[in-house]
């Protein structure tokens, strides 16, 4: 049967036929009326027909259109389960019972948990530097369950530089760990830890020419532990024991029974007396110590560390002169580590050599250390008199500066404060980034992955600072000194 193309059926009959075709279908002889109407074949009408289904679902139902609204409804989800997972800690089941009370449709822990891991496979373990940054290192050593995680931070901006789960904690795990940071061009100026064994045998073996210097809170943390708390609970307990003998002494009434008595009451009596001059003398001399571990003396210039030696030196031998047991074993130790939590005196002593040179005026420098040194105490204050007698020292040290330089020295300020930053005490920034991360290890009930150390990492990294001196900055803009265009979570889904 030969097929020729009818040049009476115009576009707009064509159009007709397939308009009447779309109305009548369904109707029982429809097609077949249409077909003779026209004199065409009906495999033609329903080519038209066919024709119309297909151009309606192409344009009419636009579904380039839905699919973009189900892009868009998955990248929502994906920011609500980010935010739950990294601002709110929560667990997955609780992420996913949030999100099916919201009426989200896919949203099984399956689904939650694939999506974390997609996310966490784009982002790295260790931050991408662009210039050559020389840091101090902050490095410790968290556990999930038995598995070790190895973590670096910053000193100063407290950005994550590396974040991985590690095989063991040895000194190669620990060299292969600063490896990988040097190759994204963050270079270390030295390393503040504590003294686990293979963190400290690593650097050694990493860079034996950089200064390790021994977190100060760690090396103190036993002495203060056992001064603050055993000795006050023992000189407690001695004048609780004393109170209670003198008031069984005074319910006594035979001679021999006070006789008996007065005697307990003057023994409990001496202990406790002996209790308190312990707890005293100990306390006394421990504040005396931690004075002296300040960076700037009460004049304003860097401590000299000989001379810091020696007076602690002599602190500790009048604690050995008590010959508390307790006591003389973790002097001991201090002593022999001491040169090395000291160095730190040493910086100090070239960074305010270098600040001399731009401020000029020695006087007005020594103000602005003890205003730098006041104002860290703020975010360590424990009570609100503490925090406003610090705030006003701050403030007045400042001032006189000011006044002694005879001009706005807010830039001046920032800059002093940037250079007096780069002294390092101790590691409590990774012991602070350590507590930050605890409660997603909990969460994930020691089953932690890689993927969500990246995510936490990027998070901790990315996120503005609500509070204390870092206030409205996030980790990676003090690094960089640039700011984030976009939130942490816009970051992630770019």
């Amino acid at each position: 049967m030969k097929h020729t193309k009818r040049k009476d059926l115009t576009i707009d009959i064509r159009v007709n036929m397939m308009l009447q075709a779309i109305l009548t279908q369904g109707m029982y002889g429809a097609m077949t009326n249409l077909a003779r109407r026209y004199k065409v074949s009906r495999t033609f009408v329903y080519q038209l027909l066919w024709s119309a289904e297909l151009l309606f679902h192409l344009y009419l139902l636009q579904p380039s259109t839905t699919e973009k609204n189900k892009e868009l409804e998955r990248i929502e989800i994906d920011k609500q389960i980010l935010l739950l997972r990294l601002e709110g800690k929560c667990p997955i089941q609780s992420i996913s019972n949030i999100l099916k009370y919201k009426g989200y449709g896919n949203c099984s822990e399956g689904y939650i948990s694939e999506r974390l891991k997609y996310y966490g496979k784009k982002l790295s373990d260790t931050l991408q530097g662009e210039a050559a940054q020389f840091l101090f290192y902050l490095s410790d050593e968290i556990f999930a369950g038995s598995k070790p995680i190895l973590i670096t931070v910053d000193a100063n901006s407290t950005a994550i530089l590396r974040i991985e789960i590690a095989e063991n904690r040895r000194s190669e795990s620990w060299k292969n760990h600063w490896i990988e940071i040097e190759k994204n061009y963050f270079y270390t100026l030295g390393l503040v830890s504590d003294r686990g064994k293979g963190l400290r045998e690593g650097f050694r073996e990493f860079n034996p020419n950089k200064p390790y210097q021994p977190d100060i809170f760690h090396e103190f943390r036993e002495l203060t532990r056992t001064i603050l708390f055993k000795f006050e609970k023992a000189a407690y307990k001695a004048i609780g024991y004393e109170i209670k003998c003198y008031k069984l002494l005074e319910s006594a009434r035979s001679d021999e029974v006070i006789d008996r008595r007065i005697d307990a009451y003057l023994k409990a009596s001496k202990d406790a007396n002996d209790a308190i001059e312990i707890y005293d003398t100990h306390f006394y001399l421990l504040n005396y110590i931690m004075k002296n571990l300040e960076i700037f003396s009460e004049f304003g210039i860097p401590n000299n560390p000989k001379h810091v030696k020696q007076e602690i030196q002599t602190a500790f031998e009048l604690m050995k002169s008590m010959s508390h047991p307790a006591i003389c074993k973790l002097i001991d130790q201090i002593l022999n580590r001491l040169d090395e939590t000291i160095q730190y005196f040493n910086i100090a002593e070239e960074v305010y050599t270098k600040l001399y040179t731009k401020v000029g005026d020695i006087e007005a420098l020594k103000a602005i250390c003890m205003s730098w040194q006041f104002n860290n105490k703020i975010y360590k204050a424990k009570t609100a008199k503490e925090k406003d007698f610090y705030t006003e020292e701050a403030f007045f040290w400042l001032s006189y500066a000011e006044g002694l330089l005879g001009y706005d020295i807010t830039d001046l300020e920032q800059y002093v404060f940037g250079e007096l930053d780069t002294i390092i005490r101790s590691s409590s920034l990774v012991e602070t980034v350590n507590s930050f991360i605890r409660p997603f290890l909990d969460a994930s009930r020691g089953q932690i992955t890689q993927e969500t150390l990246n995510l936490i990492m990027f998070y901790h990294s990315h996120r503005k600072y609500t509070g204390g001196k870092r206030k409205g900055k996030a980790p990676i803009e003090i690094l960089t000194n640039s700011n984030l265009e976009k939130h942490w979570v816009d970051l992630i889904l770019k």
